[in-house]
């Protein structure tokens, strides 16, 4: 066992410095840099999503441009299934600016959607040391964890649509931010829908406001079932949704765009008297970066894909 890399001090430094986090993005941040440090390795990634939908979330040192232009984070979590697993490693389309000597992949506590990657970690450490770490930081993560979801979900009371118990516009803004940051940090890819129901205010004049109200409940339980668990749905106002889709395309959101109004579409609502009846929706996409690298000019985008489709639907009919 490699004395120094167990130290105590160093250990009970680590932890205090991981108690200071209270959002998850800092915790994920920190913990990586505690494991670059007392590993003495070249990089640390942390991968988020499981194996369905893996995605990078933190990377240290962070300004390291290898790192944030990894390959697929499937090639990783191939080598992930276990624990802990050390493969001696030197394949060029892993990743492309590293010589991988030796890799560490390690299941962050009981989740199977957080993982940590160690790139060449100090050949001094055995695999009993990272054990014995991991064992250490996965209980002190576990605390944080429990933690931080204490306070998002008191935070999350101010950020819930009453009436569809959607999010607000308010937590839009938020993570809507937050998402343009991981963009522009990891140079990834994410979409933004404006969902718009069509002659909403005939229908709510028609058969009153109880039925509005009926009709948008239903609404946020068609878009949230549209979408992936790693989506979020938002009431923006009135009739008006906005959905974030994290690590997506332009064409892969014009695909949920489809299916969501089809969705809609097909849904047959109930009025006073009984009868079931369709509304529609229009619907605009905007993706980063190639409709906005600013936050206001996505919104912006979006918002005018969404006014454009509406428009075009009127002039037909």
């Amino acid at each position: 066992m490699n004395e120094d890399f167990m130290d105590l001090e160093k250990i009970l430094s680590s932890c205090q410095r991981i108690s200071a986090c209270l959002d998850k993005d800092r915790l994920r941040q920190q913990v990586s840099k505690i494991v670059f440090n007392l590993c003495d390795c070249e990089a640390v990634l942390w991968i988020s999503g499981g194996f369905d939908y893996p995605r990078l979330s933190a990377v240290y040192p962070a300004s390291k441009k290898e790192a944030r232009s990894m390959a697929d984070p499937r090639k990783f979590l191939r080598y992930g299934s276990k624990k802990i697993r050390m493969d001696k490693l030197n394949p060029p389309a892993l990743i492309h600016p590293f010589t991988v000597e030796s890799m560490i992949v390690c299941q962050v506590g009981d989740s199977p959607q957080d993982f940590i990657t160690i790139i060449n970690p100090s050949p001094e450490l055995s695999e009993s040391d990272i054990e014995k770490l991991f064992s250490i930081l996965e209980k002190q993560v576990e605390i944080q964890n429990n933690l931080i979801g204490q306070l998002e979900a008191a935070q999350k009371m101010a950020l819930i649509d009453d009436l569809t118990g959607l999010y607000n516009t308010r937590y839009f803004q938020e993570s809507l931010e937050r998402e343009w940051k991981r963009g522009e940090r990891y140079k990834s890819s994410f979409s933004l829908l404006f969902v718009d129901l069509d002659d909403f205010k005939i229908i709510n004049d028609r058969y009153g406001h109880l039925t509005g109200s009926a009709i948008l409940q239903e609404i946020a339980d068609i878009l949230k079932m549209g979408v992936r668990n790693v989506d979020s749905v938002f009431r923006y106002g009135g009739d008006e949704f906005t959905v974030i889709l994290p690590n997506c395309s332009e064409k892969d959101a014009k695909q949920v765009k489809g299916r969501l109004q089809e969705m809609i579409n097909n849904h047959k609502f109930s009025s006073p008297d009984g009868k079931p009846f369709s509304i529609t929706a229009s619907v605009g996409v905007a993706s980063y970066p190639n409709d906005g690298e600013k936050i206001q000019q996505l919104i912006e985008s979006a918002d005018r894909s969404m006014y454009q489709e509406k428009t075009t639907e009127a002039l037909v009919t």
